[in-house]
């Protein structure tokens, strides 16, 4: 399954611990959202005084993992119950919200990670979705699609989301080591931390690989993504976006996101807003100028 909602119910969780008793939502905060990264965690949310709080911070070990989400929850919230909570996630998750994959994070199989968010939260429901897709969600209620009917977007970090819009639906896309950021479309010589070779992942994720070949890797993505999906634009987005931006750019019909680093989190927070219903709940253009005045982006590729 792509995505999942996740109604609150008792659970344990390695790691977790008590929860902190929560005030009901005199903030009215809306949905508070969680992107848990290889390397970083980052959780947005919004108060009705349209105040936007973001928090990045470094993965944990799982043995850390519920007290880093409670802080995490904490500096946002404060107090406040948050209203439903959106998860973007690198891993792969079980029908129980346990984790069976994650090349980039093997020591953190077997973490029961929606348990954890509901402690962490207060019990509030879950909706949570692959890092890519919760991605594509943002930009296509950011403006990020330019018209366009199908759309890839590319979540570029420690490894690769990658989320697919088509006719306004997201596209089942797989979920952990299966999703197409593991599509042989990246060098047949490198070794995957899934094990196998030639994954788009391997290749774009790689940090010393120079921008030039960045850029021939990222133009054959982008034709083999219009090949097997009809793909007419790709927007890159993710936290080393910023570092390969005029790489990006110098390939037709690529374009980097305005919130690059913020981009998942922020599309599980509309997501979580929609009620997991992509498109159900519009995302209106002075939220988003608030938004965006807070993260003060330096990409406004378009």
């Amino acid at each position: 399954m792509p995505h999942f909602v996740r109604k609150p119910v008792p659970a344990s969780a390695k790691g977790a611990g008590p929860a902190k008793p929560r005030a009901a939502a005199s903030d009215a905060l809306l949905p508070l959202a969680l992107d848990i990264g290889a390397t970083h965690t980052r959780g947005v949310g919004m108060v009705r005084s349209g105040e936007v709080r973001f928090v990045r911070i470094a993965t944990p070990p799982p043995q850390q993992a519920g007290t880093t989400l409670r802080a995490v929850v904490e500096r946002i919230c404060g107090d406040a119950a948050p209203v439903g909570v959106g998860l973007a996630r690198a891993a792969g998750l079980d029908a129980d919200g346990r984790i069976d994959g994650w090349p980039s994070r093997p020591d953190w199989i077997g973490l029961g990670l929606s348990a954890l968010v509901r402690q962490a939260t207060g019990g509030a429901t879950l909706f949570d979705l692959d890092d890519g897709m919760a991605a594509a969600v943002w930009e296509f209620h950011a403006g990020g699609f330019g018209g366009a009917d199908t759309v890839a977007v590319l979540s570029l970090g420690t490894g690769l989301g990658v989320g697919l819009v088509r006719g306004g639906a997201l596209v089942a896309t797989g979920d952990g080591a299966a999703t197409l950021g593991h599509l042989p479309l990246g060098d047949p010589d490198r070794i995957c931390r899934c094990g196998r070779r030639g994954c788009l992942q391997a290749t774009l994720a790689d940090p010393a690989l120079p921008d030039a070949a960045f850029a021939r890797w990222l133009a054959r993505a982008k034709d083999g993504l219009a090949d097997r999906f009809g793909v007419s634009r790709l927007v890159v987005t993710g936290g080393a976006a910023r570092f390969r931006a005029d790489a990006c750019r110098s390939v037709a019909g690529v374009h980097v996101s305005h919130e690059p680093d913020a981009a998942a989190a922020l599309g599980a927070a509309q997501f979580a807003r929609a009620g997991g219903k992509l498109g159900a709940v519009a995302l209106d253009a002075a939220t988003l100028a608030a938004i965006r005045t807070a993260l003060a982006p330096s990409l406004t590729d378009r």
